[in-house]
């Protein structure tokens, strides 16, 4: 029988879910401003703060292939409104629903781009 996830080590873990780091790729900017542009135009109507967030924002590191975006609200709009306003309106390949706080947005374009959005 298996061990559950909770009894393994760390080293099991790694095994099981491993971390792919990539050398810095300067196309990573470019995305995020590809979906910085899609954003504001779903989110016009409030005032927001969009931000590229996370490892793939720092040149000349090593990082997991993956945009991080954080979008910030005003304090008065509820999250999950702005969740469902995104998912609604964003066309992508994939769309997860993570928990409460975040979006993941997969483009297949030739290249796949992963992208988080944190609200």
């Amino acid at each position: 029988m298996p061990k559950k996830l909770t009894e393994m080590t760390l080293e099991e873990l790694w095994q099981l879910f491993p971390i792919v780091l990539t050398e810095h790729d300067d196309r990573w900017n470019a995305w995020y401003h590809e979906e910085y542009q899609r954003l504001c135009v779903i989110l016009s109507d409030m005032k927001v703060r969009i931000s590229h967030i996370g490892s793939t924002a720092i040149e000349h590191i090593w990082a997991k292939p993956i945009i991080d975006i954080l979008v910030e609200i005003p304090v008065e709009k509820d999250m999950r409104y702005v969740k469902d306003l995104i998912v609604q309106n964003i066309s992508a390949w994939r769309k997860i629903r993570k928990p409460s706080h975040s979006i993941k947005v997969i483009r297949k374009m030739g290249l796949q781009k992963k992208y988080f959005i944190y609200i």
